[in-house]
């Protein structure tokens, strides 16, 4: 992954989509396995299973399943630190979308 960067956007036309998105349920932008953002639909488990997977697949040293699952549980937006990162979980501007932001501290 040492030339990750970009972005990708997940969409499917049959699942709902709310108003003021960035146009697709799932959207990933990174630019490297340190420095990247999930954004979510957060009342789908396909989407909210799909952002963790990313952040794993982004970072293989970073699992932030629980993280991101009590934030969406508690829709709330909350602050963490593990290892050498920062990372944010919290509501995105859109109705039912939330973001994971990781960056390094």
């Amino acid at each position: 992954y040492a030339d990750l960067n970009g972005t990708i956007r997940i969409l499917d036309k049959n699942m709902y989509l709310p108003a003021g998105t960035i146009g697709a349920q799932v959207y990933i932008d990174a630019n490297n396995e340190d420095d990247f953002k999930i954004i979510f639909l957060d009342n789908n488990e396909a989407t909210i299973e799909l952002a963790k997977k990313w952040v794993a697949m982004l970072n293989s040293a970073l699992v932030l399943d629980k993280e991101i699952q009590e934030t969406v549980d508690a829709q709330a937006i909350n602050n963490y630190e593990k290892g050498k990162y920062k990372i944010r979980v919290g509501h995105s501007t859109a109705e039912h979308m939330m973001y994971v932001e990781v960056e390094p501290k």
